[in-house]
């Protein structure tokens, strides 16, 4: 359907041509292009078909004042075949069909000097693109023929433009060029071995040299004729040996140029191949990044215009594979240049800058002018990236530099104005934004707008407003929340557990807002086990607990020993007893359906329950004997362990973690709970790789964190038997090494850093916040910068919390020295290579 449409607008340009004795209204059509061209095109009525007769008169009156010129030279041979490769835009596909091959860098589409008698010849490439042998592996795999039969299509369409810019005689030797290029860059695509592929060692002495300059130099003390020759082996064997020298070899060797469709084709390899999250240093990431924007800005720039038969997947590769600043600089190069792109290439480059909150309103203006071009933006693609641009993570001031706010809202409502039909995704990622700038009051009531518009709310709406309202620690939000979920299909389980959270969350963040010292409890456990006896079954959570938990649920009073283990020795006035806990009463006390019982058994809510628990012993010896039986009730052959960790992960061992390290006596015990969780994760792999991790085992015994815990709780345990415990996380590990810190133990929190080096886990903002704060507080100047260079080389920016914590140490100016001079050294280093 699609090709007899095209045929069909090719057959009705082929009676328009290029000629003096054309009437201007005969020429009108092809008019608009050419204003386009040449930056003319400023009124709204070039685009109006309605006006033709106006537009006739109106450019008969200004052609004499234009003086308009073809786009291109005039040429003896036809341009149908140029034209098939050039007119992509006027045509394009929707997107849910496949994208065509398209030239970026060509102009728009004219019929100056069309010549009939070749009418049939962009039909007749149409059909060349069938391949004439179909290897079984591609008769398996739909989007490997289809993308096998996309190059062939590609390598007909540039042989037919290329093979016009040559004389006769030169052809055939062009010809065996091209084809021979194509078969290797092929080998090279589908990860076959190049074989017997001439020069395959030939770019050694060039792409071993260190920097551009230096290749550049090397390139060019050869003849131009030995260039010319030797730039196909050359540029093979890097691509073959070396191909993260690509980018540079590709620049040095630009004298004299290659071949457009040779360049063309490097550059979609080095897109293809380019992997800057695999580079752990930033600072090499970044001039990683900058090193290929500056190749592509050369080629768009400096290369004659349409020299460099650019496809839009090649671009949109570049788009999604550069970081956001790059990409945004890529897509003004193009628009400088004049490069259309097709609106899948827009969309990659407005997903790529949605992405970051520095970058969000540039992609809105790329979205918002697709929108005024006529783009339709309700097909899956484009709502995948409006969703992206609408979700707005919170912006911690700190260090960062100044980011522009984008206005959520206003977006939504701009979009909705052009025909956009926002799903429930595009609504959830609003309210999360909204509820991360603060604005959570305003996000439960366009939730409820929506939901009485008719527009679907999904639990996970529900749980982004709920998650919201307890963050603002605002009893009255948390309420309205709670009404949201009456219109979402939000489970009851999910509810109850969510307003058991929001009791812990509260006590816990009362503990932070107080600056209570440690060691603390909160009694927040028995207060809640009455709200959750309202409406959970007990049985599973007894099951957890050596405590009688019909005992606990009695007034205090009963059991001195009972009320001795969960007292409060600082008797301390808690406010969430008067605050969010009467607010979830009220809700487990609502009654429900006539004849419905207790729910059974919900592990969400039993793990928030154990976090209570624990967090309310005061005793030390409480907690010890706790966690005993908690590991001994781990080791059960029932299903409760197995499900209670898949739900809840580390966080019940976090959590015994954070209360031993704030007790004196049990911070060795701290690190068993943590021996214990990386015993089970060794074991884990031993069953997938048993040689490497008795390796990974004996070097971790080699450098024993302590003797009598760690290495203890690694060899106690019987080989063979099932680990039942999770393993660490940058969470766990953070918070151990908080823990240690604390203590004063700060040979074991260095050795915590080698472990999760060698655990393969990377640390987090608040790990190096940890660390920076610490050595700050002990006036450590030079660790602290050391530090802070380390985080940003890991490519983590500094917060507030990072701020505050560098701003414990008393001498400012010489750690700003110190900082200075490691700048300096870093630039000494790189500049000597």
């Amino acid at each position: 359907m699609y090709g007899a449409r095209r045929e069909l607008c090719l057959r009705a340009r082929s009676a328009q041509r290029w000629s003096p004795n054309c009437s201007y209204a005969c020429q009108a059509r092809s008019i608009p292009t050419l204003l386009q061209q040449r930056g003319l095109a400023s009124s709204p009525l070039l685009s109006n078909s309605t006006h033709s007769s106006q537009l006739a008169t109106r450019y008969e009156e200004t052609l004499p004042r234009l003086h308009l010129n073809p786009p291109f030279p005039l040429r003896p041979y036809s341009t149908t075949t140029e034209e098939a490769i050039k007119n992509r835009f006027e045509n394009a596909q929707p997107t849910n069909e496949p994208e065509q091959p398209i030239y970026a860098s060509e102009p728009a589409p004219s019929t100056e000097n069309y010549d009939p008698q070749h009418s049939e010849e962009a039909s007749v490439i149409r059909r060349k693109h069938i391949l004439k042998y179909v290897p079984p592996r591609f008769k398996r795999d739909k989007h490997m023929l289809q993308r096998a039969k996309m190059q062939e299509y590609e390598k007909n369409l540039q042989w037919a433009y290329l093979r016009h810019q040559y004389a006769k005689s030169e052809l055939a030797a062009v010809q065996k060029q091209f084809n021979k290029w194509k078969k290797a860059i092929a080998r090279l695509d589908s990860s076959r071995q190049p074989g017997t592929l001439q020069g395959d060692d030939q770019g050694k002495w060039l792409y071993d040299l260190p920097n551009v300059e230096a290749m550049s130099d090397a390139w060019e003390t050869r003849s131009i004729e030995t260039r010319q020759k030797d730039w196909f082996s050359v540029m093979l064997a890097t691509l073959r040996w070396s191909p993260s020298k690509a980018s540079m070899v590709l620049e040095a060797t630009m004298n004299p140029l290659p071949p457009g469709y040779a360049i063309h084709d490097v550059l979609r390899f080095i897109a293809q191949n380019l992997r800057l999250s695999s580079i752990r240093n930033a600072h090499d990431r970044a001039a990683a990044a900058e090193e290929v924007l500056s190749l592509l800005a050369h080629i768009i720039e400096v290369v004659p215009k349409n020299y460099v038969p650019f496809q839009q997947s090649t671009i949109g590769l570049f788009a999604k594979r550069l970081p956001a600043g790059e990409a945004k600089e890529l897509y003004e190069i193009l628009c400088k240049n004049g490069i259309k792109l097709h609106k899948n290439t827009l969309l990659h480059f407005a997903g790529k800058l949605a992405g970051e909150a520095a970058y969000k309103n540039a992609a809105f203006e790329i979205l918002k002018t697709m929108l005024e071009n006529g783009a339709n933006l309700n097909d899956t693609s484009s709502a995948s990236v409006v969703t992206t641009l609408l979700h707005c993570k919170a912006m911690d001031a700190g260090w960062s530099e100044t980011v522009e706010t984008f206005a959520v809202k206003d977006a939504l409502q701009l979009f909705i104005e052009h025909g956009y039909s926002p799903n429930t995704i595009n609504l959830t990622a609003v309210l999360d934004s909204l509820c991360q700038h603060g604005h959570t009051e305003e996000a439960i009531r366009l939730a409820l707008l929506f939901a009485e518009s008719g527009v679907p709310l999904d639990a996970k709406a529900w749980s982004t407003v709920y998650a919201g309202a307890k963050s603002s620690l605002n009893v009255e939000n948390v309420a309205k929340a709670l009404l949201v979920a009456k219109v979402t299909p939000a489970s009851y389980k999910d509810v109850l557990s969510n307003a058991l959270h929001a009791i812990f969350y509260f006590a816990d963040a009362e503990t932070r807002n107080k600056r209570l010292q440690a060691p603390w409890s909160i009694p927040m456990f028995r207060p809640m086990l009455k709200v959750y006896a309202k409406k959970l079954e007990l049985k599973a959570l007894q099951w957890w607990l050596p405590d009688s938990l019909p005992l606990l649920l009695s007034d205090e009073g009963v059991d001195a020993e009972i009320d001795d283990k969960f007292r409060d020795p600082l008797n301390h006035d808690w406010d969430f007893t008067k605050t969010i806990l009467p607010v979830v009463d009220k809700l487990f006390a609502a009654e429900g359906s006539p004849g419905e019982g207790k729910l059974q058994l919900n592990t969400a809510a039993d793990g928030v329950m154990l976090r209570a628990y624990i967090r309310s012993l005061s005793q030390p010896r409480d907690i010890l004997s706790f966690y005993k039986f908690f590991k001994s009730r781990l080791e059960e052959d029932s299903k409760y362990p197995r499900l209670l960790l898949e739900d809840q992960g580390t966080m019940i061992h976090d959590t015994f973690i954070l209360v031993m390290t704030q007790h004196r006596e049990l911070w060795r015990e701290a690190l068993r709970v943590f021996g214990d969780m990386l015993k089970d994760s060794l074991r884990t792999s031993s069953a997938i790789g048993q040689e490497g991790a008795s390796a990974r085992a004996a070097r971790l015994r080699s450098e024993p964190i302590e003797p009598d815990s760690y290495n203890a709780a690694i060899e106690a345990t019987p080989p063979g038997s099932t680990g039942v415990h999770p393993a660490p996380t940058v969470f766990t590990l953070t918070i151990l090494l908080r823990g240690l810190l604390y203590q004063g133990e700060t040979a074991l929190a260095d050795q915590m850093m080698q472990v999760m080096q060698e655990q393969d886990i990377t640390p987090n903002l608040t790990t190096w916040n940890t660390l920076i704060r610490h050595h700050a507080l002990a006036q450590n100047t030079r660790m602290a910068v050391t530090l802070l260079q380390e985080m940003d080389a890991a490519g983590l920016k500094p917060d507030t919390h990072t701020y505050n914590a560098f701003n414990k140490l008393r001498n400012q100016d010489k750690a700003l020295e110190m900082m200075q001079s490691i700048l300096d050294e870093n630039r000494r280093i790189a500049a000597a290579g």
